[in-house]
């Protein structure tokens, strides 16, 4: 059992000894993520202040997703052949600029165009920040600023969505402009805090030249890739068919809203003492457990018939979540090339995109076509199947991901 002192350390052992660059990457991260006002509330603003139907606001929020996709990859490419800070720059001002924008957008194409930049451009920052966090730390620290990273990317939009829900209320054009503010001032960060690290001139002309060719050929990592979006499309159903079965149990919205809150909660208490502890173990053995305890969490979810019972299995998977997390980044530094980590990254990113995109078709689906029972015991299963898939990798490389 974890004590308040032990936390208190492993917390301190987390926070030492890592560079004052990535402590400025760290703190652009955390301000991007408190400003995420405008994706939030993206369907709110077009159906209330924009006028226009549920549809169409649902159409547009899947475009910012196409977007994200498309970016997660485009922006992993360029990180290896223009350099991780001169993607991340970009990024952050194309997006600022495309949030403006949408705030001035009237138009249905506008709109959409819009919406699909700021997916875009926003996605490409991911791949690029994973592939800096890898250029500026030791291997040893690697989990531990990984689990940071994670740590505040949660932290930041937690409390973005209640800042954004009271600024709502002031007026949508304050969320466009925060928003854009907050992204501008990440890029002003960058750009005085953080250099773009030294690469040989070996690196820089693979970074250049191998495109995705050695990536495709990289099965091992395809299929940790695979994994990854089987245990992201477990965990987006917190937001996609979680809700609706609490509901259906008689809870409340509030009490809903709180079940749900406290995957962030636990996150924001644990996740920065666990990546002392995560980075003791092999990253196959890790992200397995991670898997089970996603699998199970989810799975015993059909049995939940009172709050309590919900918010042990929201225990059980943000537990396997807070383990997945950096351990996914970690092990993906691990198989790509000092000149690939961004393509890497990218195809990490890509991921799971595809896992939270394919959760909100197919957990819809099979919630109404063969109840919520059969959901939760297939997201179970889909758990178990994972964490077997990463054992069998980890037998199959010998252990040698130690």
């Amino acid at each position: 059992m974890l004590s308040a002192r032990s936390i208190q350390a492993s917390s301190a052992r987390a926070l030492c000894g890592l560079p004052e660059a990535f402590w400025w990457l760290w703190g652009s991260t955390l301000i991007n993520r408190l400003g995420t006002f405008v994706v939030p509330f993206l369907t709110l603003y077009l159906t209330t202040s924009q006028g226009r139907s549920v549809g169409f606001a649902g159409l547009t929020a899947a475009v910012v997703g196409m977007g994200g996709m498309a970016g997660s990859v485009a922006g992993g490419s360029a990180a290896d052949h223009v350099g991780r800070r001169r993607v991340l720059l970009v990024s952050h001002a194309a997006t600022a600029t495309a949030t403006v924008a949408l705030g001035l957008s009237t138009s249905d194409e506008a709109l959409v165009g819009s919406a699909f930049l700021i997916g875009f451009f926003a996605a490409t920052s991911r791949p690029a920040t994973s592939a800096l966090i890898n250029d500026i730390l030791a291997e040893r620290d690697r989990v531990r600023a990984f689990s940071l990273n994670h740590w505040a990317m949660n932290l930041g939009f937690a409390v973005s969505v209640i800042f954004a829900g009271v600024a709502a209320e002031v007026g949508y054009r304050l969320l466009f402009l925060a928003d854009a503010g907050a992204t501008a001032l990440c890029a002003l960060i960058l750009y005085r805090k953080v250099p773009e690290p030294a690469r040989t001139s070996r690196e820089a002309t693979a970074g250049r030249g191998e495109g995705f060719r050695s990536l495709l050929a990289d099965k091992p990592f395809l299929l940790c890739a695979a994994l990854f979006a089987v245990i992201s499309a477990v965990l987006q159903q917190m937001t996609v068919t979680l809700p609706v079965a609490m509901s259906e149990i008689g809870l409340s919205p509030a009490t809903c809203g709180v079940l749900i809150a406290l995957n962030g909660l636990l996150i924001c208490l644990f996740q920065v003492p666990a990546g002392p502890l995560l980075s003791r173990f092999p990253p196959l053995v890790m992200l397995a457990l991670g898997a089970a305890l996603i699998g199970l969490g989810f799975g015993v979810t059909a049995w939940a018939a009172s709050a309590a019972f919900l918010a042990l299995t929201v225990t059980v998977w943000t537990a396997g979540e807070i383990i997945s997390g950096p351990i996914s980044m970690e092990l993906t530094a691990r198989f790509a090339g000092k000149a690939s980590q961004g393509r890497y990254q990218g195809v990490t990113a890509l991921a799971w995109a595809l896992g939270g995109t394919f959760a909100a078709a197919a957990g819809g689906y099979t919630y109404d076509r063969f109840g919520s029972d059969t959901l939760w015991l297939g997201c179970g299963l889909a758990g178990t199947m994972t964490a077997i898939g990463f054992l069998l990798l980890r037998v199959q490389h010998g252990g040698d991901d130690e």
